[in-house]
């Protein structure tokens, strides 16, 4: 079996959480902002979604710079450069 990973993975962050969930959210952008938001949405206020380009491999002091993030007390996406 051949492992198929899309382009797009996203997670959950926040100051109580060690390590969360990766999920696979797809390779359509615009589909992943809303299959995170789905799957991630119900955590805490001060918990925040961020979303991952698997082609974009960019590093910001020794961490994966996400692609998109939303706080979980927000309604709108932020689009990170």
């Amino acid at each position: 079996m051949i492992n198929m990973q899309s382009r797009y993975f996203a997670t959950i962050v926040g100051y109580d959480i060690s390590r969360g969930i990766e999920i696979d959210v797809g390779d359509d952008f615009e589909a992943a902002m809303d299959l995170a938001d789905q799957q991630l949405g119900d955590g805490f206020l001060h918990h925040t979604i961020v979303i991952y380009d698997r082609q974009k491999n960019s590093f910001k002091e020794g961490y994966l710079e996400g692609v998109a993030h939303k706080s979980l007390n927000q309604d709108e996406w932020i689009l990170d450069d």
